[in-house]
């Protein structure tokens, strides 16, 4: 939930919602807003193959599973052990299929001018730009973290 927590501290007049396919993620997160005192809304949410919660969205923001399962040795050790394999690796046969997920979504869903922001594996920024280029989303741009790597992407609705 530290995403949705931190836009909801920041923007404290916008509605926050965030969604995750596990329930326990989802009740960590919800005990952090809490704690934090964020408003968010929390739901639990299979994007591959339930219909987006809401009709329409200004921004969507994900960090979807995007580590190659072939990278899991370079890991450290804190993270793998640590952190929910479902939330880390993406699928081993397809590794796009978040972001062909949430591109479609994202096209269907964001208001015109809307924005759609999501982490990505360094390895995929051109293939998930193409991804979102098909879909239908503009104004792609693959941004790069402070070490130079390709970590976001960014697109809009026209």
């Amino acid at each position: 939930g530290c995403i949705a927590i931190s836009l909801a501290l920041r923007f404290p007049k916008v509605r926050v919602f965030a969604t995750d396919i596990s329930d326990e993620a989802l009740a960590v997160a919800k005990k952090n807003a809490s704690m934090m005192g964020a408003a968010s809304l929390f739901q639990k949410h299979d994007i591959l193959n339930d219909a987006p919660p809401l009709e329409k969205f200004d921004l969507i923001v994900s960090n979807p599973p995007y580590i190659a399962f072939d990278e899991m040795r370079t890991l450290p050790k804190n993270v793998v052990g640590h952190e929910p394999h479902l939330a880390l690796f993406a699928h081993e046969t397809d590794p796009h299929v978040f972001y062909r997920a949430i591109s479609n979504i994202a096209f269907q869903s964001l208001f015109d001018g809307g924005r759609v922001m999501v982490e990505i594996n360094e390895q995929f920024g051109r293939e998930v730009e193409s991804l979102f280029r098909a879909s239908g989303l503009a104004s792609i741009q693959i941004i790069k973290d402070l070490s130079g790597k390709s970590r976001m992407i960014v697109a809009a609705k026209a």
